[in-house]
């Protein structure tokens, strides 16, 4: 509806045009920081000071995270790309760390295995000698 210029009736109108030209005629409200400020009606002009003062740091950086842009289906596919990307490289990055683990058992365990063998090697090189010994000395004493 297109706002109109006609007045109420009675004396009550008159009284509300009076008070309207009355708040026309006083400049606005300005704050610390230079800006126009608009005030409720529980709050009055002159009954508060506005607050005016920057936010600590803590409350800017709180700011920034919920500024962030969230993912949503109304994005369109370039979001839902943007999020697919990133948890495929998420899990791309976990793979490759336990294939790591993974070959660092098993060289470990090829180690162990190693070691084992040769110490085999030498139980049976051990065996050998004291067989040929037991066999020399039952053919010296014979």
């Amino acid at each position: 509806m297109a706002p109109t210029d006609r007045k109420k009736p009675g004396p009550k109108g008159d009284a509300q045009d009076a008070a309207q030209k009355a708040l026309d005629s006083v400049p606005p409200e300005l704050s610390s920081r230079g800006k126009v400020v608009i005030r409720s009606s529980s709050h009055p002009p002159g009954s508060d000071l506005p607050i005016t003062d920057p936010p600590p740091a803590e409350m800017l950086a709180i700011a920034e995270a919920l500024r962030e842009k969230k993912d949503t289906p109304a994005e369109g596919p370039r979001g839902r790309r943007k999020v697919q990307a990133k948890r495929i490289f998420a899990e791309r990055v976990a793979d490759a760390a336990r294939e790591a683990e993974d070959a660092a058992t098993r060289a470990s365990e090829a180690r162990e295995l190693a070691r084992a063998r040769s110490s085999d090697v030498r139980l049976w090189w051990l065996v050998v000698g004291l067989g040929v010994l037991v066999t020399l000395i039952h053919l010296l004493a014979r």
